[in-house]
């Protein structure tokens, strides 16, 4: 922090033809100080209040035109007062002040060998953009519906690890959309049509979606069914080892009915295979 010594006149001179006072020399200015501040800003001609206010920004007194570098590198212009919002900046020749722009507006570069100017937001008002809606508080924009067509995406952009599960459903795809020329063999998996491939040979309970390889070889066992299901849930048995005729496999209801029948079902077809659709409680699992 700067100390000032204002008790301390400056020292002044006189032309010896005119008996005029003569401007301070800028050496002498410099003695007007007992220390300089870190930055070496120097206040010629200015009151001590008009110094506090600078240094402890305890008001709006400070006038730019009286400020300069105690090096003489730069020195401030500006008419007036600096105010709340005030910036500094350089413009070319010496630092001056840009005053506060109007709330809203950006302060924006205008490049190298440009000064800095004020400028006013571009609004985002929300509705229909085109191809983008905008909500009203700005926050969400939302694709408009059809605007992502084949034509706009590369070969191969879409690829399975970006696409959520679920996400493609039937409603999504157009009629003869998929074809088998548009699948890849290996691509097609148990797994990836909806059902889990498990291997049972003794007493097992059963879960939609899975795809039941049932082993009776060694004897006949019991296949419980869920106690509860929904319209559309899926469950696929088949005869592993086409022995079902000699050591048959029961499949437990457990509740639900079976083909509008509420008893169990015993299969005793060799290499029996079906898939078993649940409908609804009237007609419960049925056979496909």
């Amino acid at each position: 922090m700067a100390i000032f010594d204002y008790t301390t006149a400056l020292p002044q001179f006189k032309s010896p033809i005119t008996s005029q006072r003569l401007r301070t020399l800028y050496s002498d200015i410099k003695t007007h100080f007992n220390t300089f501040n870190p930055q070496g800003w120097t206040f010629p001609n200015t009151p001590a209040s008009q110094y506090q206010t600078l240094l402890f920004g305890t008001g709006s007194a400070f006038t730019l035109g009286h400020v300069f570098r105690s090096d003489g590198a730069v020195s401030f212009t500006g008419a007036g007062s600096l105010v709340q919002g005030d910036i500094l900046y350089y413009n070319g020749t010496n630092l001056t002040r840009l005053g506060p722009g109007t709330a809203g507006q950006l302060l924006q570069t205008n490049g190298t060998g440009a000064n800095p100017s004020w400028q006013t937001a571009i609004p985002l008002t929300d509705g229909d953009k085109g191809d983008i809606t905008v909500s009203a508080s700005g926050l969400t924009w939302t694709i408009d519906t059809g605007v992502v067509t084949d034509t706009k995406l590369a070969t191969g952009a879409v690829t399975d690890t970006k696409l959520a599960t679920g996400a493609v459903t039937n409603t999504k795809l157009a009629s003869n959309s998929v074809t088998t020329a548009k699948i890849t063999n290996a691509n097609v998996t148990q797994e990836k049509l909806g059902f889990t491939v498990v291997t049972r040979t003794t007493t097992a309970n059963a879960t939609v979606n899975e795809y039941i390889l049932a082993d009776t070889s060694s004897a006949a066992w019991t296949l419980t069914f869920p106690a509860s299901a929904n319209a559309g849930d899926k469950i696929f048995v088949v005869d592993l080892k086409n022995t079902f005729d000699t050591k048959n496999l029961t499949i437990a209801r457990n509740g639900l009915n079976i083909e509008n029948q509420s008893t169990d079902l015993v299969c005793d077809l060799k290499g029996f295979i079906a898939m078993f659709y649940y409908v609804d409680a009237t007609i419960g699992w049925k056979r496909i």
